[in-house]
């Protein structure tokens, strides 16, 4: 039953986050915390990867379709995404080791208390700029070196939160860059697959792959990619305005489970 549980999670995670180009993680992550399944370390690793495999898979099944992306712009994204990811495993696990010298079986709930916090925050954050982005002036940014450092933060970020990205990279395409939803869902996916890519990279050249049933990363990304499949195809048939519609419901959710999550692992510290 738990291992259907997961797959149903990944599936309908990614068929929603690829749709609008948030990727599964923001969804995986938090749901694989409150279900407190694993340990933080594990559920990074498994939220990550099977993040990059469904923003990879997403992508290939796009490639057909009208090209968002512009080009040098998503270049130095992505590249500064690769330096992000890799940046942000690294804090993770200092993390992970200063929070071990609290005391025995602290460091995951101590982990995992701050990453909800930090998403909360930047959710919420998010679905207010959303609400209020047509009363907003956008700026199109030109300057490659910005957005190899937004590239950074936001890749940052994700991999630290082992949650690929997804909702502030759109707010930031559609703020720095003045993207429609379906340029800032593409572009999205390329920064959300770089930085998943590295952090993943992180752990194997570590040589610090956490513990993990193999069957359960297989069901993941299983779900993952099957969902990926169903959201991108769902993402060329939907106006603008419904994807908007989309991304502001699926960010009520998102909050709601971080709210969950923190008052959660608050009581548990």
């Amino acid at each position: 039953m738990e291992r259907i549980v997961l797959f149903l999670v990944s599936f309908l995670a990614s068929s929603l986050g690829s749709a609008v180009g948030v990727g599964g993680g923001i969804i995986i992550k938090p749901v694989l915390d409150a279900l407190s399944i694993f340990p933080a370390e594990t559920i990074s690793f498994l939220s990550g990867t099977t993040v990059c495999a469904m923003s990879g898979f997403s992508l290939f099944c796009m490639r057909k379709e009208e090209n968002c992306a512009k080009k040098k712009t998503t270049i130095f994204l992505a590249a500064g995404a690769v330096l992000g990811g890799i940046a942000g495993k690294r804090i993770m696990d200092l993390a992970l080791c200063w929070f071990s010298g609290w005391g025995p079986g602290n460091s995951d709930n101590m982990l995992v208390l701050p990453q909800s916090c930090l998403q909360l925050a930047v959710n919420t954050a998010v679905f207010l700029y959303i609400r209020k982005k047509s009363q907003i002036q956008s700026v199109n940014i030109k300057s490659l070196m910005v957005c190899l450092g937004l590239g950074l933060g936001m890749g940052l970020i994700s991999s630290f939160l082992g949650i690929g990205g997804g909702a502030y990279n759109v707010a930031v395409l559609y703020y720095f860059f003045s993207m429609n939803s379906r340029e800032a869902g593409r572009n999205s996916l390329y920064i959300i697959f770089c930085s998943q890519l590295a952090s993943a990279a992180g752990f194997i050249f570590c040589k610090n792959i956490p513990e993990y049933p193999p069957a359960v990363l297989g069901l993941l990304i299983a779900g993952a990619l099957s969902g990926g499949y169903l959201g991108s195809k769902a993402a060329g048939r939907l106006s603008h305005k419904k994807l908007e519609q989309v991304f502001s419901g699926f960010m009520v959710l998102i909050i709601l489970l971080n709210l969950y999550n923190m008052i959660h692992f608050s009581f548990s510290v």
